[in-house]
């Protein structure tokens, strides 16, 4: 059951959907949401606590890091990515479950002239050690 702050989320984010060009933050959690609803409704119960996503709240936590660095340093065509979340809210579940497996191809076409961003998480030095 979903509750009044998701609903009233997604009711925001459906108005401004309409309203004009998606904005790639809205598009990111949008794109979250649905994945996760899809892949909690499809997946085995096993493999999603073993990927520690069996909720939708850990479920956006694995995976809505990985999509917003999809598409950093990335422009996002709203016409491609509302055809994305539209085929991806359509989905029927896999016999196998494995939701990766059907995302709809129009999915990796969302973002466009990339440049490379730096990870603030990675070193740009090596590190060496000493023998003693």
């Amino acid at each position: 059951m979903s509750s009044p702050s998701s609903f009233l989320r997604v009711s925001a984010l459906l108005f401004l959907v309409g309203c004009g060009k998606m904005k790639a933050d809205d598009y990111i959690v949008e794109f979250t949401d649905t994945y996760c609803n899809l892949r909690l409704s499809c997946g085995d119960t096993a493999g999603l606590v073993f990927d520690g996503a069996d909720t939708l709240e850990s479920c956006q936590a694995v995976y809505g890091p990985d999509f917003a660095a999809d598409g950093a340093g990335c422009v996002l065509k709203s016409k491609l990515a509302r055809q994305c979340l539209n085929e991806l809210e359509s989905l029927a579940c896999p016999e196998d479950g494995n939701v990766d497996a059907v995302l709809p191809p129009v999915c990796a076409t969302v973002w466009v002239k990339c440049e490379d961003v730096a990870d603030p998480t990675s070193s740009t030095t090596e590190e060496t050690g000493s023998a003693g």
